[in-house]
């Protein structure tokens, strides 16, 4: 994922540099946004073990300069619901495959559930992402979005595959039984 989006940011800054006279859309949240970066890149410089944290800051840094490529490339309302639904199609597809997961009883590493509080879980659906918690994380991006876009459109037949979607994203999401994201959401 941070390849691609380094790839995405360089044909960004191409785009900066081979439009002329671009300029940069503000919104409200570009600065706090950058707030954000600046506080995180001085956390991880500082911190006990800067060089592990370094590697963190980089990766944290690139997903964030996306916003900034993300608000700056999206023009049209279209452009923006065709990313949104394709997002949302991805997050269904990866739902799919960790329901399959827990269905077929996928071979699953105990290291991720806490045996002294929850020894009955067997299993802990991670889809694509070999981490229940982080499936959980994404998933907690992708819900929202779907269930607002069930909320502004108008077609019944969309509305209803769309709560369709939302329904086997949650029940994914309950299968990585990841508490911290069942409080998020």
């Amino acid at each position: 994922m941070v390849a691609g989006a380094i790839a995405v940011l360089i044909s960004f800054l191409l785009k900066i540099c081979l439009t002329p006279n671009f300029k940069f859309k503000y919104t409200p949240v570009n600065f706090w946004v950058a707030i954000f970066l600046l506080i995180y890149a001085i956390c991880g410089f500082t911190s006990l073990a800067p060089l592990s944290s370094i590697k963190i800051v980089c990766v944290v840094g690139v997903f964030i300069l996306m916003y900034f490529a993300i608000v700056n490339c999206i023009e049209t309302k279209k452009q923006l619901n065709t990313m949104l639904y394709i997002w949302i199609i991805a997050g269904f597809l990866v739902s799919v495959y960790g329901i399959y997961q827990f269905v077929a009883g996928t071979v699953f590493t105990t290291s991720w559930v806490d045996s002294t509080m929850f020894n009955d879980i067997q299993t802990r659906v991670y889809s694509t992402f070999e981490n229940p918690n982080v499936l959980g994380e994404y998933l907690l991006l992708v819900i929202p979005i779907c269930i607002s876009l069930f909320f502004v459109n108008r077609n019944w037949l969309a509305k209803i595959c769309i709560a369709g979607i939302a329904g086997i994203m949650i029940v994914c999401l309950a299968l990585t039984y990841s508490r911290g994201c069942y409080l998020g959401i």
